[in-house]
């Protein structure tokens, strides 16, 4: 496993395996001076780690919140550090682990008698996604020392990840190849469920809304989403394995290390690969997690490649609490606790209204009713121009239906789709 020491000995990173985890332990002897390089330099090590499951504890000599972490403390110790300190916590989703389980306790790691005052100095700052392991955390006596220790218990269980719901990636639209791929598909399932009076060549030259199936209309379409489903994965994967972005990471680090002045323009030929390659690949992050800015923002860093990751943690419930406040955390009793839970949520309750005149309850002569004219007006097939001005209406970069599809790959496809999806 890796380590990397601080040459002042203020800290020491190390990746340790802990019950099939990789764990990055960083201990910390913060400087007592405002230095905010300080921790820029020690989070820059830290990510430079490359590792999820952060664990950050020691001696930061500095408080999170001074109205809540100081006993008789005139003044803010090392302001400039700590808000540089804070700022990286919330950049890098950092969690204070004492806070979980104690947000507005009073509770101090050092003291000191004369004059009189505690701070609470030391403390665990873990990354988001080991939350859902965190299971306590507690400040306790030290020992030959003005300093109390803390203490926190993670407990890593695998919980099995389901299949989940697929989703399509819209980065494949800008890929030639790829549309070729699908509008070639369309034709051919065109030609498989034609009924046989057609000549199998001349089936693509049949308008749409013309052409006789050997199937009926809404299975056609199913069938035919389902096929460019599975051509869209494979194709995905395909992508996936040609770009290989650890191999060309390991060519880039050579490269770097080389003394040679030839391998300076295939340094940045493959820096550039490199960036192209995650710039393709945060497309879907910078969606999924909301961020603000795309274009304006800095090049594309391993925080962005990790963040979707990160927020993973937020889809997965860890622990539940049942109403008798018994605490469950295995994965089956949670699925269990939760089926129970939305099955008497959902379950019927027409016996509690069998004695409710709605009569008298609702007054229907106060409600509007639609006109004949209106009435006729919202009658009548949709047609093709309704259904195309409606979906280009429709924003980009929103949630997919529930067959996976966004919006804006029927707009891709719509000249192909468009009078599949109407009939």
């Amino acid at each position: 496993m890796r380590e990397k020491k601080d040459l002042n000995g203020n800290y020491l990173l190390l990746e340790a395996m802990i019950d099939g985890h990789k764990v990055l332990i960083c201990s910390v002897y913060a400087p007592n001076v405002d230095t905010p390089e300080f921790f820029e330099n020690l989070f820059e090590n830290i990510e430079d780690m490359d590792c999820e499951n952060v664990v950050i504890c020691g001696d930061f000599n500095l408080v999170m919140d001074p109205l809540i972490d100081y006993c008789n403390y005139r003044q803010t110790n090392n302001p400039n550090a700590r808000l540089k300190l804070l700022e990286l916590i919330d950049h890098f989703n950092y969690i204070d682990a004492f806070r979980q389980f104690h947000p507005n306790t009073r509770r101090y790691t050092w003291r000191k008698r004369t004059p009189f005052k505690q701070a609470r100095l030391d403390f665990f700052l873990i990354s988001g996604n080991l939350l859902r392991s965190l299971n306590n955390c507690t400040i306790n006596p030290g020992y030959r020392t003005d300093h109390s220790s803390v203490k926190i218990n993670l407990s890593f269980r695998n919980f099995n990840r389901g299949r989940g719901f697929w989703k399509f990636n819209n980065s494949l639209l800008y890929d030639s190849t790829y549309l070729d791929i699908i509008n070639k598909k369309i034709d051919d399932i065109k030609k498989q469920y034609a009924v046989p009076v057609y000549l199998f060549d001349n089936v693509v030259n049949i308008p749409d809304d013309e052409i006789q199936f050997v199937i009926n209309d809404q299975l056609f379409l199913e069938t035919l989403l389902m096929e460019i489903r599975g051509k869209s994965i494979s194709y995905s994967s395909y992508i996936k394995k040609k770009r290989l972005e650890n191999k060309l990471m390991e060519e880039i680090a050579l490269l770097e290390n080389s003394e040679q002045e030839q391998t300076i323009d295939d340094l940045i030929s493959k820096q550039k690969e490199l960036e192209d390659m995650r710039k393709e690949k945060l497309k879907g992050a910078f969606i999924r997690s909301r961020a603000k800015w795309v274009e304006e923002g800095e090049k594309p860093s391993k925080y962005f490649c990790h963040l979707e990751s990160r927020n993973f943690t937020n889809k997965l419930i860890p622990k539940i609490e049942e109403d008798n406040g018994n605490i469950i955390s295995e994965q089956h009793e949670i699925l269990e606790a939760t089926k129970k839970f939305y099955e008497n949520l959902y379950s019927s309750r027409e016996h509690d209204i069998e004695d409710i005149d709605l009569n008298a309850q609702l007054n229907f002569n106060d409600i509007k009713k639609l006109t004949e004219e209106e009435s006729e007006k919202l009658e009548g097939t949709i047609s093709l121009k309704e259904a195309s001005q409606t979906l280009f209406k429709m924003k980009s970069n929103k949630s997919p239906g529930s067959d996976g599809f966004t919006a804006e790959f029927f707009k891709v496809f719509w000249k192909k789709l468009g009078t599949f999806v109407v009939r």
